[in-house]
């Protein structure tokens, strides 16, 4: 069973080495649906806007972060926005989203399965390169949600869909 969110290289490793395991977790259009339709994963909790960061990828599937992002905006929901750590959507792409709105108060929230080291290294802490240090420098008041995705009950029910598939 792969825990994976896209179709990244290491995703790719497993499915060389093993041959079939379960689908990604954005494989289907359904799945970027249900990601983009859950009030629990997307409660903004008071702020104005979430900002989600994933891992990110140089591979091509680093275009799944796009493919949501306008998922987000089709579905109305322009007060979400989707960046990545080492992916092509930065942070300086978001800024400058941010910068044509009047948005003041952002969650930051890990695009990830586990809220680990990348999480509160990159994202969350107070170190000067930190996601959350680099908007707190940019004027806004940032809060932090340190958990992962994995966590969730839909997430974990839509990885047990895709196990199914394969047993």
């Amino acid at each position: 069973m792969s825990l994976h969110i896209l179709d990244g290289v290491e995703y790719k490793k497993l499915n060389n080495k093993y041959g079939k395991i379960s689908e990604l977790l954005l494989f289907a259009e359904e799945d970027y649906e249900k990601i983009v339709e859950n009030e629990e994963f997307n409660d903004t909790k008071d702020n104005d806007a979430i900002i989600f960061v994933g891992h990110g990828s140089e591979d091509i599937s680093d275009k799944s972060y796009e493919k949501l992002q306008k998922k987000y905006e089709k579905a109305g929901k322009n007060n979400i926005f989707i960046g990545t750590i080492e992916g092509k959507i930065q942070i300086s792409d978001i800024l400058e989203k941010l910068q044509n709105t009047d948005y003041k108060k952002i969650l930051i929230k890990p695009f990830l399965i586990v809220a680990g080291k990348h999480a509160k290294k990159d994202i969350m802490s107070d170190n000067e390169n930190s996601w959350k240090t680099i908007f707190e420098k940019n004027g806004y008041i940032v809060e932090t949600e340190l958990v992962g995705m994995g966590e969730y009950q839909f997430i974990q029910e839509m990885f047990m869909k895709k196990l199914e598939k394969i047993l």
